[in-house]
Order: structure tokens, then C-alpha cells, then sequence
């Protein structure tokens, strides 16, 4: 409180100009602690530590994604069906019998056989870069500019 008479005439024509409720609120108020922040509120049904947020819930993934050195040689033959019906003549990458992958588990794409060039690869951001299968002289600024997709299908 204002106990000085002479502040006192001073602030009390302040207060009424302002309104009780700001004018306390700068006067009269003691030094306070910062209020803690507040907790996200919880959807029903969401378990887990009370700081865990149900967007962050909902993204984490229920299971790990399958390990790829785990699949069977038919699980890799799937996912190079479509690849080798076009590109005939390619020798296995893999020899050993230690490293099953499929074309896509490294290069992308969609291994559907029957499907046309542009629907099986990845396109890039700025096809007029790429016009061939060539990769260009200056590939290196440009996959700079491509998105991690199109530069996994090109240079796994």
C-alpha cells in the first residue's frame, strides 16, 4: 500500500483514471512467482506420464518397422518384380546369401510389375534437370535442390 499522504493524492487520481483493477494490480501488488506452466489437457483414452502430449502419442509408432537383414529372399523378390522386368540383364547386386534386399529396400519406388517408367521411379522436384538416366555434370549442386527420395533412387 501507498502509506506516503502526498504519493498518495498523487496515485489516487491515477487510479481512478485507469480503473481499480489495473492500477492495484501495478500498485499494490507484491513481487509474485512465475506461474508454472499449465499441463495440455488429456484426450480420454490417452495413457502414458501426464507431460506426454496425444500428438506426440499418436506419431510414435506402435511396433518398430521390420528389420530389413530379417526378410526372406521372397519378401526381396517382391520388391524387385516390376524392377527386373525392365531392367533385364542386371546381375544380382547382392551375391552373398548373408544380404537379402530388395531393389526398393535401397533405390525407392514402386516395384508393382506393370507399371510404366514414370509411375515405377521416383520423380524428381525439377525433372528438366534430369532429362535421361544420365545423372548430369554438375548432379552434385543439383541433388542439393531434390528431395531425400529422389536422391535415395538415384545414389543410394
Amino acid at each position: 500500500m501507498v502509506k506516503n499522504s502526498r504519493l498518495r493524492r498523487l496515485v489516487l487520481p491515477v487510479i481512478a483514471a485507469w480503473g481499480v483493477g489495473v492500477a492495484s494490480l501495478l500498485l499494490f501488488a507484491g513481487p509474485t512467482e512465475p506461474a508454472a506452466p499449465a499441463a495440455p489437457p488429456r484426450a480420454a483414452g490417452i495413457t502414458g506420464p501426464a507431460t506426454a502430449t496425444p500428438a506426440a502419442l499418436e506419431s510414435s509408432p506402435a511396433a518398430p518397422a521390420p528389420n530389413l537383414v530379417d526378410q526372406s529372399r521372397a519378401d526381396a523378390d517382391r520388391k524387385s518384380a516390376g524392377c527386373i522386368e525392365c531392367h533385364t540383364g542386371i546381375e544380382d547386386m547382392h551375391a552373398s546369401p548373408h544380404v537379402v534386399l530388395g531393389c526398393i529396400d535401397c533405390h525407392g519406388g514402386d516395384p508393382t510389375p506393370g507399371l510404366t517408367m514414370r509411375k515405377a521411379h521416383v520423380s524428381p522436384r525439377h525433372p528438366e534437370h534430369w532429362p535421361s538416366s544420365a545423372n548430369p555434370a554438375d548432379a552434385s549442386v543439383l541433388l542439393n535442390h531434390e528431395s531425400p527420395e529422389f536422391i535415395r533412387f538415384v545414389n543410394p
